[in-house]
């Protein structure tokens, strides 16, 4: 007899197949940020700031981010349909724990945005982005990028779960999408204009992320970034993955 626990994780990957839209979309927003903005700005990509790896390297960071708030909602709408349905209520009988249900969704959402960080480093090499930082750097930029999206899309299932409204599914997403334009997203911090807008990037988050990528991806930066972005990332993934797993017992109890 197969283990119920293996039954819903293949049954949420299965539901990414059949419904790629989340990811399609999350793909398409980041394709449509590299080439516009490159081809806004790239040609300031020769400034001494930017490395001489020009201006698609640094770039390429934003897309990979950007595309988690598109992909991170699938879980929450996942979970949503599950419980109008009244699946959800079934599949509490399963002999695993509650959690289960949460987690299982989660991953899928893991799985595809680890996929989707991969094609989009693949589109940046093709736009001209030196991956310096071979398979490695690949890797662990996906991996990175995995493990903050995984908190951002349990968030989203914890929300949805604790209220029932579906439309804070991207909600979340969005609000932390906002973030992008408080980070030296387009450029280094030392070419931001206002000192307010330099100071808000030292703290923000994704700072950090982006930074720690372009370390891994193409050689840019401070290695430091790498640690202080995977602890942020792993704090984000665990605190949301821990939100969702309680938010199960609003649903059932």
């Amino acid at each position: 007899m197969r283990n119920p626990g293996t039954l819903i994780v293949r049954r949420a990957l299965r539901r990414l197949v059949a419904n790629p839209a989340p990811l399609l979309s999350g793909l398409g927003m980041s394709a449509f940020f590299l080439i516009v903005y490159d081809a806004a700005i790239g040609g300031i990509g020769f400034l001494p700031e930017f490395g001489g790896a020009g201006y698609m390297a640094f770039l390429l960071p934003m897309g990979v981010i950007s595309l988690l708030f598109a992909s991170s909602a699938g879980s929450a709408q996942a979970l949503s349909r599950d419980i109008g349905s009244g699946y959800f209520m079934r599949l509490a009988l399963a002999p695993v724990p509650r959690s289960a249900f949460a987690l299982a969704a989660i991953l899928a959402d893991s799985a595809g945005i680890f996929a989707s960080s991969l094609a989009v480093l693949g589109l940046g090499a093709l736009l001209g982005a030196p991956l310096t930082g071979g398979l490695a750097g690949a890797l662990g930029t996906a991996a990175l990028a995995t493990l903050f999206g995984a908190g951002i899309s349990a968030a989203s299932a914890a929300a949805v779960m604790r209220t029932g409204k579906v439309e804070l599914a991207g909600t979340i997403g969005s609000a932390v999408f906002m973030l992008l334009f408080l980070a030296p997203t387009f450029v280094p911090r030392e070419l931001m204009g206002a000192r307010w807008l330099q100071v808000v990037s030292a703290w923000n988050p994704l700072s950090y992320l982006m930074e720690a990528m372009r370390v891994m991806v193409s050689g840019l930066g401070t290695p430091s970034a790498v640690p202080i972005a995977f602890a942020i990332a792993a704090a984000v993934g665990i605190g949301g993955t821990a939100a969702a797993c309680l938010s199960v017992r609003k649903v059932l109890n």
